[in-house]
């Protein structure tokens, strides 16, 4: 449960939280698994997203490597966007 709950009179009675700003019913179980399992999932997601991100860096990014060294060279991408991608078919 979250917010707040009186018991009086013979009644139950559950009441908006003011100071919290929340109310919720749910089992305790499925309280106590998102509990545990939320801070995961965010942790989860946003390795993937940084995987992702770099993923499509090395990707997009044109990379030739001289010696030791990795250049990275510069892309036109207004030029690539406004060619007709089919005009290599032809």
């Amino acid at each position: 449960m979250i917010g707040q709950a009186f018991y009086g009179d013979a009644k139950t009675i559950f009441r908006y939280d003011e100071t919290k700003k929340l109310f919720g019913m749910a089992p305790l179980q499925w309280v106590n698994f998102a509990n545990k399992w939320r801070p995961l999932k965010l942790k989860a997601v946003a390795t993937l997203l940084c995987i992702a991100l770099f993923s499509a860096f090395i990707i997009l990014i044109p990379v030739k490597a001289s010696g030791t060294k990795l250049i990275f060279e510069s892309v036109n991408w207004k030029e690539n966007f406004s060619k007709n991608p089919f005009d290599f078919f032809k």
